[in-house]
């Protein structure tokens, strides 16, 4: 751009231009609440801050990308996703904050995508077993650790099928976006039980 045109539209947006930009933080993601609380997602790292307002408090700080928080039913844990080992997995931390504990040891990638609603178990997608085209499963890990089974009654094939889904637990059910056969997406909206 030649400097006269650059000075000329300096000149029309004049210092009313910045005083029209609000300032503070931006691109808080991925908010999740609790009774007294709200998670969100800000610089590729877990924060923590009252419903009430005031000040947040970081859960993580890693070089590691940290998404996907989903405070646990009673407001005492946040499940995340972390690619701290090089691959992202599933976490819990406290919600006070703490050492984080690893839930998904599976070498294919894992999403944090809620709890069930004892908070006994924590949701997430992954799409191991799902070869020779990948996609996301519905899995459930206990909370306290332990080995992950899949989502769905005796693996229900729809809830399977479902993957794609930023699901949040409602009662017995996880809502789950538009499907079809073969991965088509269709307007129709899918329902599957998974909490037998």
């Amino acid at each position: 751009m030649p400097v006269w045109l650059s000075v000329s539209v300096a000149l029309l947006l004049g210092p009313g231009a910045r005083a029209q930009q609000p300032g503070g933080t931006r691109l808080l993601r991925q908010p999740t609440l609790s009774a007294t609380s709200v998670a969100f997602e800000y610089g590729g790292d877990n924060w923590v801050a009252s419903r009430a307002g005031g000040d947040a408090r970081r859960l993580t700080a890693t070089p590691a990308i940290e998404t996907d928080p989903h405070f646990s039913p009673d407001g005492r844990w946040v499940a995340f996703t972390s690619n701290r080992s090089g691959m992202p997995q599933v976490w819990v931390i406290g919600a006070e904050g703490g050492e984080p504990r690893r839930l998904t040891w599976y070498p294919s990638p894992s999403f944090a995508r809620g709890w069930t609603p004892d908070g006994k178990d924590v949701l997430y997608a992954s799409d191991r077993g799902s070869a020779p085209v990948p996609y996301a499963h519905l899995w459930l890990v206990p909370a306290d650790g332990g080995a992950p089974h899949a989502g769905g009654q005796d693996g229900d094939a729809a809830a399977k099928r479902n993957g794609h889904w930023a699901g949040r637990p409602c009662g017995r059910r996880v809502w789950t976006p538009p499907c079809g056969s073969a991965g088509r997406r269709h307007p129709r909206t899918c329902w599957a039980e998974v909490f037998g």
